[in-house]
């Protein structure tokens, strides 16, 4: 059973630019009109990288499943509540009626 759909999601995706000599890819870019979600964090960690330590969350997004939801991959972004997430996996739940997104973010940034 999907919970209630109460927060607000946007889709971000890194466009290309083209330079003289090469295609690379740009920045990150609002993707799509804003979408309801439902949010169920599944996790938080720390981590040490580089000597630098820092902690990171993972959550479950679930978005009703539509035209647009089905192109989201997963070199896409998802920002929520002014956190960026990186969007680790995809999957379709409930006879392809809902996406549910697994994705982490920094919590230091």
């Amino acid at each position: 059973m999907v919970k209630a759909m109460n927060r607000r999601v946007q889709i971000l995706r890194a466009g290309t630019v083209t330079t003289g000599l090469s295609t690379k890819t740009g920045p990150l870019a609002p993707y799509g009109p804003p979408q309801r979600a439902a949010r169920e964090d599944v996790g938080s960690d720390e981590k040490a990288q580089a000597a630098t330590v820092y902690g990171e969350v993972s959550a479950r997004f679930t978005l009703r499943s539509t035209e647009f939801t089905r192109t989201i991959t997963a070199k896409d972004t998802l920002r929520e509540g002014g956190r960026v997430f990186r969007i680790i996996g995809l999957r379709e739940v409930g006879r392809s009626a809902f996406l549910e997104i697994t994705a982490s973010a920094r919590t230091d940034l």
